[in-house]
């Protein structure tokens, strides 16, 4: 809008207005998903964003790579609504849910996670440099993801204790 250029932005003209309101849908329950067919989204989203990167990146598949690195992508989406869906389905607001503990401290440290995940993500493939399509495939790039979501989630947890940050994380 000034002529400014920053590192960060959101168009709203993407899928991020999508998300806003798909997960505002799921959360007012004007879309219900039965557990049954979340697990089913979050299961193959699980399964084929790994392999088709993997895919992907080894024979070299261009328009393969340009759906799996896509928020768009339907396996994307389907992943998301069958994550939100079935953590969804762990809060009882009538009772306490014990089980819920680990899914309230995850949702409080959500949005940190989303703002600094790409940092480690740059880190590993800007600043060390690091392939790791040749280097494990697969179950690389599951213990990427896992590693990457643990040091977020441990980096917000961390900032969220500074006075003042919690408000902004």
């Amino acid at each position: 809008m000034f002529g400014i250029r920053s590192g960060f932005y959101i168009g709203v003209y993407t899928i991020y207005p999508f998300y806003f309101f798909l997960g505002y849908a799921l959360h007012k329950e004007i879309v219900r998903i039965p557990r049954w067919l979340a697990a089913v989204f979050a299961g193959a989203g699980i399964i084929l964003i790994p392999v088709l990167t993997w895919y992907a990146m080894t024979y070299e598949v261009t328009w393969i790579q340009s759906l799996t690195g896509n928020y768009s992508f339907v396996v994307i989406v389907l992943l998301a609504v069958g994550i939100f869906t079935l953590l969804k389905a762990t809060e009882h607001p009538d009772k306490e849910n014990k089980s819920g503990g680990l899914v309230k401290l995850i949702d409080e440290q959500s949005f940190g996670i989303y703002l600094v995940h790409m940092m480690f993500l740059k880190i590993g493939a800007y600043v060390i440099q690091w392939n790791p399509y040749p280097n494990g495939g697969f179950f690389t790039l599951l213990g990427i993801a896992f590693a990457v979501f643990v040091c977020s989630f441990v980096l917000t947890y961390v900032l969220r204790l500074i006075p003042g940050a919690k408000k902004v994380l």
